[in-house]
């Protein structure tokens, strides 16, 4: 038998040591990107209505189910959470708080704009 000369054996079987190393980090990099954690459900879009009155905002949950764990902002800075019942849910101003605890003012603050989102069902409006 011949004996093949470095040239002849060719790159992997010349360095088996880096040979193994491509290969375990091609693997590593393969589990890594399969693993990378589940994807981010996205959002649904709540069945709603809003009224705003005198009093405070009415939020119509027009689906037949409770929604759960429901922020609802009022003009950007000020929040209740709350959960919804099916139905009217009426929610007055100056429950509205910001994160110092300042309450919304409706003399003195004109409601602009509102946004909701809930855990249960994950969705917004």
């Amino acid at each position: 038998m011949e004996q093949q000369t470095e040239k002849q054996k060719g790159w992997p079987r010349r360095h088996p040591i880096l040979t193994l190393l491509f290969i375990m980090i091609a693997f590593m990099i393969v589990v890594a990107v399969n693993n990378s954690g589940n994807p981010v459900p996205q959002k649904g879009k709540l069945n709603v209505r809003v009224k705003s009155s005198d009093l405070g905002l009415t939020i119509h949950n027009d689906d037949q189910t409770k929604w759960t764990g429901c922020t609802v902002t009022l003009n950007d800075d000020y929040r209740i959470y709350a959960d919804m019942n099916p139905g009217e849910n009426l929610f007055l101003y100056n429950q509205f708080t910001k994160k110092d605890g300042t309450r919304f003012d409706y003399l003195t603050t004109k409601p602009n704009g509102s946004f909701i989102e809930c855990e249960s069902p994950y969705a917004e409006w």
